[in-house]
C-alpha cells in the first residue's frame, strides 16, 4: 500500500509506493587482472537530498582462489549508513559482518570458487544528491576473472 511518510529533516513529506523496486543483472559482469573496483551499471540507484532508503543486494559470485573478490557500495556523502554482509563464503563457511561507515566494503579473502553474498543497507542521505554504485574487483590481481553472475539483483525502497 502506498504511503506518505514525514521527513523531519526537510520538514516535508516523502511518497513511498509501498513496494520494493527490483533491478536484476541480465549478463554476467567480470573483472580480471585488476584490484580497482568497477561499477555494475544495472545496480546504479539515484539517492536524493535528505532521502532515506532500504537496500537488499543478492549477489552470486565466482572467484579465482588467488584473485579472490572484494565488494564496495560507493555512496554520496551520507548522514547515516548501516550495512550488514551475510551469506555463504566460497569455502561454504558463513559470512557475517557489519560496517557502519560511508562507502562500506567487504573483502572476501577466502579461498574457493563460488559464493553468495547478501548486503542489507539502511541509508540516510544529507544535502547532496548522488548515486549508490555497487562495485567489485579482485582482492589480488589475477588473470582469471572474478565474476558477478547474471540473476544477481538488488531490491530497494525509499522511505
Amino acid at each position: 500500500m502506498a504511503q506518505f511518510l514525514s521527513n523531519s529533516t526537510t520538514n516535508s513529506v516523502v511518497y513511498s509506493p509501498g513496494t520494493w523496486t527490483t533491478k536484476v543483472l541480465g549478463t554476467t559482469q567480470e573483472v580480471a587482472s585488476s584490484t580497482t573496483e568497477v561499477s555494475v551499471p544495472e545496480f546504479k540507484i539515484a539517492l536524493g537530498k535528505y532521502e532515506r532508503m532500504l537496500l537488499k543486494y543478492r549477489i552470486h559470485f565466482q572467484q579465482n582462489t588467488t584473485g579472490r573478490a572484494k565488494f564496495k557500495l560507493d555512496t554520496p556523502t551520507v548522514t547515516g549508513i548501516e550495512t550488514a554482509f551475510t551469506g555463504v563464503a566460497a569455502d561454504n563457511s558463513e559470512i557475517s559482518t557489519t560496517n557502519g561507515s560511508a562507502d562500506p566494503t567487504y573483502v572476501h579473502n577466502i579461498a574457493g570458487g563460488a559464493g553468495y553474498l547478501e548486503i542489507e543497507v539502511v541509508i540516510e542521505n544529507d544535502a547532496t544528491a548522488g548515486d549508490i554504485n555497487f562495485q567489485f574487483a579482485q582482492n589480488v590481481s589475477n588473470a582469471t576473472a572474478t565474476k558477478i553472475l547474471r540473476g544477481s539483483y538488488v531490491e530497494y525502497r525509499r522511505f
